[in-house]
């Protein structure tokens, strides 16, 4: 699956497949126009230029929070995530399903800053 963020509709239908029947913790295309707008604001803040963010995926859980530990002992609460990717036109959702959470987090980077990315983070760190 390589859905544009732009094509509201086919990310809808993908989200709420993903979702199926669940009530709780739900993933909409709110989120990820939300979340493309907090990726790139983090990526301008660390000085990664915009011709070095192609390849970067992002795994997003919206629905991920702070549960109760006695909540755990009914089994592993779920939450529909999808994985945010940025490609050479723009930004996609490279997929989307439920799974398990275990914490509060939200975002995460997946894999890692390549050599050059790194460098650039690097040199807006130094410029103060």
């Amino acid at each position: 699956m390589k859905i544009n963020v732009t094509n509201f509709d086919k990310i809808e239908q993908a989200l709420a497949i993903a979702n199926g029947k669940a009530t709780a913790r739900l993933a909409h295309r709110q989120d990820v126009e939300a979340y493309v707008i907090i990726i790139k604001k983090s990526l301008t803040e660390k000085g990664i230029p915009k011709n070095l963010w192609k390849g970067l995926k992002f795994r997003v859980m919206p629905g991920a929070e702070k549960l109760p530990n006695a909540y755990f002992k009914r089994g592993m609460p779920s939450a529909t995530e999808f994985t945010l990717e940025r490609g050479a036109s723009g930004w996609f959702m490279t997929s989307c399903n439920r799974s398990e959470f275990h914490d509060n987090h939200r975002l995460a980077l997946v894999g890692k800053f390549s050599e050059e990315q790194e460098q650039a983070i690097i040199r807006q760190a130094n410029r103060f």
